[in-house]
């Protein structure tokens, strides 16, 4: 409870759809929709897995440098429509440990979950998204307010964003050299119009030195199959993601994968994924900015409460090459997003972020 509590406090959400008096409240909403018929469902051939690179050289082949601007960022609340929809987490992420978990699962090929069993269900196709399942879901899930379409009218009205940097994009549908590369934008004055007209000035967090040319965040293993670009294999990487009231806060990935279909001109990138597992610590330092907006602070004891329910949401190992190993605890949390992007020009301003007020000390600064 203390933890249902603590999430509708961390987002100004105070009237819980879950019954307050009841401790069982909060799995009692992680739990909704786990449905068992389903589940068995889908532990068939089927899994969520990105395209393999394409044969050939990984060389540069003249192609052109694009620029895109994410006009909306899925959280896990809404479906690949936009629609909210109960569980929509189950169909964000990937299959990123090539195994189909349920409550029923063989302890011999899946790590020792912190918690009960049933805190380590896959979604739609095998997926792996246990942010989504235990934190997304039964917060959305506990309110009455439409948080994730709050979040999407921020990026319309234009709060900082992604934008994403492709090198050497050719005209074809498969290319095993598009490297890549990820960068925050500043917040607009004015709402984008997101038709292609309007640059956007970049965070200096997401550079070296003020550089342009020296993105923080690269992706130089890169490749489109069948239209879909792929960031690469699974490999770490600190991305930030724009939230809230902060222009972004940290997602510290011990390996992630990003991939987005290009239209066949070029001109939209739509059904944008990013998957990857984050260890606990990573997790609690996303969360911690997010908290300090909302004056919930390190020591305060919902917060601790909150944190103390992090450390349950493992459900993958973070040093197994398959991202699983059945001989030690779980203690990699997964997760997935979504994104749909707009072209923009080369952007060409970097811009330093604005310094948050201190709630916490120096807790969340960007």
């Amino acid at each position: 409870m203390l933890l249902a509590a603590g999430c509708a406090r961390l987002l100004d959400w105070d009237d819980l759809r879950v019954d307050p008096g009841s401790d069982a409240s909060l799995e009692a909403a992680v739990d909704t929709g786990f449905d068992a018929a389903q589940d068995a469902a889908e532990t068939g051939p089927t899994s969520a897995r990105w395209p393999e690179r394409p044969a050939g050289a990984t060389t540069p082949g003249g192609g052109k440098t694009l620029f895109w601007v994410a006009r909306r960022i899925f959280l896990g609340s809404q479906d690949h429509d936009g629609a909210p929809v109960t569980d929509a987490w189950r169909g964000w992420g990937y299959d990123l440990d090539g195994r189909c978990t349920t409550e029923a699962s063989d302890p011999a090929v899946h790590c020792k979950p912190v918690g009960p069993p049933s805190g380590v269900r896959d979604g739609d196709g095998c997926r792996d998204n246990n942010y989504g399942a235990r934190f997304m879901g039964p917060v959305v899930a506990g309110t009455k307010r439409a948080f994730e379409d709050e979040f999407m009218t921020s990026l319309v009205s234009g709060a900082a964003t992604w934008v994403l940097r492709l090198d050497d994009v050719g005209d074809g549908d498969d290319d095993p050299y598009v490297p890549g590369a990820l960068y925050v934008a500043a917040s607009t004055a004015t709402p984008p119009k997101f038709d292609g007209s309007e640059t956007r000035a970049i965070l200096s967090t997401s550079v070296v030195d003020g550089d342009l040319e020296k993105p923080v965040v690269r992706f130089p293993k890169g490749y489109l199959r069948d239209g879909t670009w792929v960031s690469g294999e699974l490999a770490p990487a600190d991305l930030r993601l724009p939230f809230g009231k902060r222009n972004s806060t940290p997602l510290s990935f011990r390996a992630v994968v990003l991939t987005t279909r290009l239209a066949p001109d070029r001109t939209t990138a739509t059904s944008g994924v990013v998957a990857g597992v984050l260890s606990v610590p990573a997790f609690v330092a996303f969360f911690t900015p997010l908290a300090a907006d909302f004056k919930l602070c390190p020591g305060d004891p919902i917060y601790t409460g909150i944190v103390d329910g992090i450390a349950r949401y493992p459900d993958l190992s973070l040093d197994a090459p398959s991202l699983q190993d059945p001989s030690k605890t779980c203690d990699g949390i997964s997760m997935g997003l979504g994104f749909e992007l707009a072209p923009i020009p080369p952007p060409t301003t970097v811009t330093p972020p604005p310094t948050p007020t201190a709630v916490c000390g120096d807790a969340g600064t960007d």
